[in-house]
C-alpha cells in the first residue's frame, strides 16, 4: 500500500484482489492516518469474514462459490449414472455486497 500511494499520489479508490488483501490496505491507510472510505474507497473480493471485522466497512465482491458446487456434483451425478460426460460451460456471475455502514461514513 506504501508504494502504491507513492506512485499514485491522488488514488481515491483501490479494488484488491481478496478481502484479506483489502483489510491489510485498510489497515495500513489508518496507521498513517488516511480516513477510508472517505479519503481512499477500498473493495475486496471474495466476501469472507475478514469483511465483518475490518474497523471502516468492506465493499466486497460476492461470488457464487456454493452454487457451482451443487452445479458440479450434480453433473458429476448425471456423468455417473449416464457412464459419459457432458461438458457443459455455466456463468454464475456475482454481486456487490455494500454494507449499510458504508453510506453514513461517505
Amino acid at each position: 500500500m506504501g508504494e502504491l500511494l507513492k506512485k499514485c499520489e491522488n488514488l481515491d479508490g483501490l479494488l484488491c484482489a481478496t478481502d484479506t488483501m483489502a483489510a491489510g490496505a485498510m489497515q495500513y491507510l489508518r496507521e498513517h492516518g488516511i480516513k477510508t472510505p472517505s479519503q481512499i474507497l477500498v473493495a475486496g473480493q471474495g466476501d469472507s469474514d475478514m469483511g465483518k471485522v475490518t474497523v471502516a466497512p468492506l465493499i466486497t465482491v460476492h461470488y457464487s462459490y456454493q452454487k457451482s458446487g451443487e452445479i458440479a456434483v450434480q453433473m458429476l451425478l448425471e456423468a455417473l449414472s449416464q457412464g459419459e460426460m457432458i461438458s457443459r460451460e455455466m456463468k454464475l456471475g456475482y454481486s456487490i455486497v455494500e454494507p449499510e455502514e458504508l453510506e453514513k461514513m461517505v
